[in-house]
């Protein structure tokens, strides 16, 4: 959309006037020029930034009569902003398509129901012509087709996939006239057979764990369509690793020593059976020699469940462990990877319990420069290398702790390599970091600003309504409010003391369902005390409560359904206005199909009014200003192929599909769903809209015989084979008494056989019949 540029005086920090700034192409032509205005700010328009190379933009220069001159690279990375929750759905372009389907996973020979709702970035329908297309594996075309009959901004179509179908994933995008692809999905084309079981693993995740201590794991399992999974085979194992962030508050800080290597443990947990009420418990035991070395480790627990016929469904769980009693934790304090020859190395260490908890202590250290060369041999006729080092002692010293603050570890180095390693002189535990000094580039570092705490203060913000939130910074200084989205909305321009103070932001319902405020905080040089001016960064959210553009939705369902009936689903919209036009969609889907994707039920809302990534990117050159003071040099920085799909499938797919269904003017549809011969959970989705309003639901359905007879089949037989199926028979709500059970088969297979069983109430029994 353009590029806003803000100039700001080194010496105090407050915005010139009348600066002239010029965007440099890449070739050196000069894009546009422009001056800044009364608050330091100039802009230049997306028709200057847009060109292809090499009229790309490569910098800003600015020059003023007394200010002198500067320089902003385009091409360096943008300000680290990660840690400060700005990630989301891409903010959309003009136009914006939701595109969700009934599952994630299709056989070859099925059908996609594709749904699309086309909207703009204020969440209201559209009706502009769209093309659909759906890519195979390997990228080709399979499918196009122009769509320009819309209902309130949404429309459905079937595909079928093709009986031979190249398996993997297929791709659908949708390109609206005059703005190119608005949004895509994809979906799976594999030979499959529906999970038949719903697997629970609870552990104690959040209490470390100690070596010599065990910890239980418990197992709940249970067949979909709702009884408990008794008798049923569990295995379970943990692996033994490395824990990536093992302290949550502390992020960003290293544990452990450099030289360790750290070898993966697999642990094997005692098999066992479920019992009647689908339970069962194993115990995860750390026992054996000690691993920790200082380095906090994670327990990574996988349990699987056996079927009746024979398939294992694995459910996780992570568990902390701490094998040594304390920890020592380091982080360069400009949470980079180096520092410049203007500065001191710092180097922030805290000392830990087992609990994350921080102490009071000491802490022993020292600084070693490594040297390090390269030796070539030969061997088995080809020449290699290897890397030698040679540690020199630089400094070493002793620094105390506090339980409510790191301490800082201060040393002025010479350009090099670095190893600082840090030493509890009570458990000897130790931990290492490497670092480098004055001849690398480091972008990450220099380019991640202070942190400048920004909350909400209004609860229930409306479009359009005032916003306030509470500015904490971590030092006084010039500041500098930005209102954006995926393009900068607002600008504002204040001072601020180091105890805070409120901002006020009047929103505009433009903004689409939210928006980011910015602040930038400048304070000014210091030629004796801050020869770097300092500058901080916060970020914060405000979403909008768009209660306003929401359809309620709901469905009344019995506790059990029978199969092999016509159901029809009583749908209720609360929040239609007179006269108001809505929509609706439906789906209702066998579980175990969407758990074998984690299929996440389609949610209009959350996509249209949920939180945006931020969409702007934020350069600056405080964390390249050299320290005047000492005159220091700058520093330099496929898919699998196709075939005809299974013409017998052992499972039946069931996912029923029905709409778009116009809702009447009650806000009430009744939509027949043909259940077919089926026992498990269907899961109804529903997705309802009008022209500036969303809704959807989902929620489980039982759907189960009294007795259920669950028949499990090979995927497969060739000539002359013999298997065996497996019969789970399920008295869940039937009478007691004798239930029989005849199994045959039809031309080329040979299974007739007939078997009686008594059951009481609640009861199961399990059989293996043979086939030919």
């Amino acid at each position: 959309e353009g590029v806003d540029a803000f100039v700001r005086s080194i010496s105090t920090g407050r915005p010139i006037t009348g600066v002239e700034l010029e965007l440099i192409a890449t070739n050196n032509d000069i894009l546009a020029r422009v001056v800044t205005n009364t608050e330091g700010r100039a802009r230049f328009e997306k028709a200057a930034i847009k060109g292809d190379y090499p009229l790309t933009p490569r910098m800003i220069m600015a020059s003023g009569r007394q200010e002198g001159f500067a320089a902003l690279d385009l091409e360096r990375a943008p300000l680290d902003l990660s840690d400060r929750n700005i990630d989301g759905r891409a903010a959309p372009s003009v136009l914006d398509a939701f595109v969700y389907l009934d599952r994630g996973i299709y056989r070859p020979g099925e059908t996609v129901h594709i749904s699309t709702l086309l909207r703009n970035d204020a969440g209201d329908a559209q009706d502009r012509p769209v093309t659909v297309t759906i890519y195979r594996p390997n990228g080709t075309e399979g499918f196009k087709q122009r769509f320009e009959e819309f209902f309130a901004g949404g429309f459905s179509f079937d595909y079928d996939v093709p009986k031979s179908a190249a398996r993997g994933v297929w791709r659908i995008d949708i390109a609206a006239d005059g703005a190119g692809s608005v949004g895509s999905a994809s979906f799976s084309v594999e030979d499959f057979v529906p999970q038949r079981l719903e697997v629970k693993v609870a552990a104690d995740e959040k209490t470390p764990m100690q070596w010599g201590q065990t910890r239980k794991v418990s197992i709940d399992a249970r067949y979909l369509y709702g009884a408990p999974a008794g008798a049923l085979d569990v295995e379970g194992e943990a692996r033994l690793r490395i824990d990536p962030n093992p302290f949550p508050e502390l992020n960003g800080y290293r544990f452990g020593p450099t030289d360790n290597r750290f070898e993966e443990r697999f642990i094997n947990l005692a098999a066992t059976t479920t019992d009647a009420d689908g339970k069962a418990e194993m115990e995860l035991a750390l026992d054996g020699a000690a691993r920790g070395a200082g380095i906090p480790m994670r327990a990574d627990i996988v349990v699987g469940v056996m079927e009746p016929g024979g398939r294992v469904v694995r459910e996780s769980a992570r568990i902390p462990v701490r094998a040594d009693k304390r920890y020592v934790g380091l982080k360069l304090s400009n949470d980079g990877y180096g520092f410049s020859r203007s500065e001191t190395a710092k180097i922030d260490a805290v000392l830990l319990d087992w609990r994350g908890q921080q102490l009071a202590g000491d802490v022993e250290w020292r600084i070693v420069e490594e040297d390090y060369w390269f030796d070539w041999y030969r061997q088995n006729g080809e020449w290699r290398w290897r890397r030698s080092y040679k540690d020199i002692l630089v400094a070493e010293g002793r620094v105390p702790t506090k339980a409510d603050a790191p301490a800082t570890i201060s040393q002025p180095l010479d350009a090099g390599s670095y190893r600082l390693s840090a030493t509890d002189p009570a458990t000897g535990v130790r931990t290492d970091i490497r670092f480098y000094v004055g001849w690398r580039s480091y972008e990450s570092g220099a380019d991640t600003p202070d942190q400048a705490t920004l909350s909400v203060v209004s609860e229930n913000v409306t479009p359009g309504a005032r916003a306030r939130l509470y500015l904490d910074p971590p030092y006084a200084g010039e500041a500098i409010i930005t209102v954006a989205t995926d393009k900068v909305h607002l600008v504002q321009r204040m001072k601020v003391e180091e105890g805070g103070r409120e901002i006020i932001i009047d929103t505009d319902p433009s903004w689409g369902a939210g928006f980011y405020v910015l602040t930038s905080i400048v304070t000014p040089r210091d030629a004796v005390n801050q020869p770097i001016p300092r500058r901080a960064m916060g970020v914060s959210y405000v979403g909008f409560d768009m209660a306003a553009k929401k359809l309620g939705v709901s469905i009344d369902t019995p506790e059990v359904l029978r199969p092999r009936q016509t159901f029809n689903a009583p749908v209720k919209i609360d929040g239609i206005a007179r006269g108001e036009d809505v929509m609706l969609t439906i789906a209702a889907v066998d579980e175990g199909i969407l758990r074998l994707t984690k299929f996440a039920s389609p949610d209009p809302v959350d996509y249209y009014y949920g939180k945006k990534r931020l969409g702007v990117e934020v350069r600056d050159d405080y964390g390249r200003i050299l320290d005047a003071n000492l005159g220091a040099a700058a520093r330099f920085g496929g898919d699998q192929l196709g075939g005809e799909g299974l013409t017998v499938v052992p499972v039946k797919s069931v996912a029923l599909f029905e709409g778009p269904v116009q809702v009447d003017d009650n806000g009430v549809a009744t939509i027949p769903l043909e259940v077919p011969d089926f026992n498990g959970e269907l899961r109804l989705m529903a997705v309802a809209w009008s022209v500036d309003k969303l809704g959807s639901l989902a929620q489980p359905l039982t759907v189960r015989d009294p007795a259920p007879a669950v028949l499990s089949l090979p995927r497969f037989l060739g000539p002359d084979d013999d298997a065996q199926a497996t019969l789970l028979i399920d008295n869940v709500d039937g009478a007691p008494g004798d239930y029989a059970v005849t199994v045959t088969g039809g031309a080329p297979v040979s299974a007739e056989t007939t078997r009686t069983f008594t059951l009481d109430k609640a009861q199961q029994a399990t059989a293996l019949f043979p086939v030919t």
